[in-house]
């Protein structure tokens, strides 16, 4: 038995039997809360933008050799709702295709995209036009004109190449519609769990209270409205 003397405390350190709580864990909670970016799906999200930026760059060089070669055969014109698709779409997928190569790095190095409102309000705004541009493109896909002197069989053989093209490059540039809209949706999703977490751990405080409004009405009789007026005269 251990002698007890007079600097021997009264109490003895407990604080093996007392449960420790993991300060690891509760800063990875308290990070995912604290962004909505910080989810568990950055696998998809990483998957979905390598997709974006695939796309964007196949579908920006058949546009590219879509509008190179029908501006440059003879007697060959392509529609002019098709051009206009594709010159939109060509601006578009350069533009996709950077925003994507910029989220790719972040990713990597940060462990989440860019920043969340950006890309929240990006990625619907790259589904909208894009499927716009691509839908009205590929609805007059088979609209074109071929001068006599070009020759009708050649012309019509190399519209259907074109249409080929067509249907490829605006094809491509729907799929980045497609997977930016998915993208939306997973931010949606994000933002909502985010909004819920937020609200259940007391951090978020949504104000709530009772609004009234009191007024009061004032009815004169008819004899002290006259009796008013006499007195008045």
């Amino acid at each position: 038995m251990a002698a007890v003397s007079e600097s021997t405390p009264l109490l003895a350190d407990q604080r093996s039997d007392v449960p420790v709580r993991d300060t690891q864990q509760a800063e990875d909670n308290v990070a995912t809360t604290a962004d909505p970016s910080g989810e568990p799906n950055r696998q998809a999200v990483l998957l979905l933008t390598w997709l974006s930026v695939g796309f964007s760059v196949f579908a920006f060089v058949f546009l590219v050799v879509i509008t190179v070669v029908a501006q440059r055969y003879p007697g060959y014109t392509l529609d002019w709702s098709i051009g206009e698709a594709c010159a939109w779409m060509i601006g578009m997928t350069a533009a996709v295709a950077f925003f994507g190569f910029l989220n790719l790095v972040s990713l990597h190095i940060r462990q989440q995209a860019l920043w969340f409102p950006l890309n929240f309000v990006i990625d619907p705004f790259i589904a909208f036009f894009s499927g716009a541009f691509c839908t009205e493109g590929l609805s007059d896909s088979d609209s074109y004109y071929c001068s006599s002197r070009s020759g009708n069989e050649r012309c019509e053989a190399f519209a259907k190449k074109i249409q080929i093209l067509v249907w490829v490059g605006l094809g491509l540039g729907l799929a980045v519609a497609l997977v930016h809209l998915i993208l939306f949706l997973f931010r949606c999703a994000r933002a909502l769990r985010y909004l819920f977490r937020q609200q259940s751990s007391g951090t978020l405080k949504i104000p709530t209270g009772r609004f009234s409004i009191e007024f009061t009405i004032k009815l004169l009789r008819q004899d002290d409205a006259a009796g008013s007026r006499s007195s008045e005269e």
